[in-house]
């Protein structure tokens, strides 16, 4: 069974594409009217956005082993988790129920839950 590792913050409505510029640079993969559109954000929230990509590239070793999702804090979902977590506007990775919070995540930290978990469900 996959681990569920659950992103948590506030995204720019671009934070969709994530996945498909993924695989290129950043900076390269972005158009002109995507630019535009970024650059019309906080600059906390480019920030947000930033660290989710960097994220994405940091997990995708785990492929099909865990089960990633992206939720953002102004759902109904984010709400709740935020209620249940204490999160703010920072963004937040929730591990099992392990909490790791922004603004300075260590995503080795982050791994290494991960792969605890993938342990333990071996192990079962």
């Amino acid at each position: 069974m996959p681990v569920r590792v659950t992103v948590v913050g506030i995204f720019p409505t671009l934070y969709s594409m994530v996945a498909s510029c993924c695989t290129y640079d950043y900076a390269s993969s972005l158009t002109e009217e995507k630019r535009r559109q970024l650059s019309e954000y906080p600059d906390w929230m480019i920030e947000n956005y930033k660290l989710l990509l960097r994220i994405y590239r940091d997990l995708s070793e785990f492929g099909s082993s865990i089960k990633l999702e992206v939720v953002g804090l102004d759902s109904l979902r984010g709400v709740l988790l935020a209620l249940r977590y204490r999160l703010n506007k920072g963004v937040s990775i929730i591990v099992g129920d392990r909490v790791f919070r922004g603004p300075v995540l260590d995503m080795k930290e982050v791994i290494s839950e991960i792969k605890r978990l993938q342990a333990t469900e071996v192990q079962k």
